[in-house]
């Protein structure tokens, strides 16, 4: 289902059980097929119906709290990250075999090529804020 089940009952993630089959009842009566006549569109009535099988069931319910949990987390690690930065385009620091970039708070990112692996990537923070880089 590519709809929020709770958006599409129109509930908070905290609601009670019983809240979310008020919400699921009223939304059946609005939008079930046989009320809106011939011609309407199942859509909606089927994203309700999708919305309940995950609410209603404890064990969807925790799965998909806790996925939304991580999207959640994973778009505030995305926020944070400045940009990424090639290792070899990173400037020399004085340490040997280490290079520094420039963070936009006027602090630096710094990273030994020891640190980095071959072919890999490595999330390097700023030494003076919360933004980070991905250097590959």
């Amino acid at each position: 289902m590519a709809a929020d089940p709770y958006a599409v009952l129109g509930v908070a993630p905290e609601a009670s059980l019983d809240e979310v089959r008020r919400a699921y009842h009223a939304s059946c009566l609005r939008l079930h097929p046989d009320k809106m006549g011939g011609s309407a569109d199942a859509t909606d009535f089927h994203a309700v119906q999708g919305a309940w099988r995950v609410l209603s069931d404890d064990a969807a319910r925790r799965r998909h709290d806790e996925e939304r949990a991580q999207g959640a987390r994973d778009l505030d690690a995305e926020a944070r990250m400045a940009e990424r930065v090639v290792f070899d385009e990173m400037r020399p620091s004085d340490a040997a075999d280490s290079r520094s970039w420039p963070c936009r708070c006027g602090a630096v990112y710094e990273l030994t090529s020891h640190e980095l692996a071959a072919g890999s990537v490595v999330v390097v923070p700023c030494d003076g804020c919360s933004l980070s880089i991905r250097v590959e």
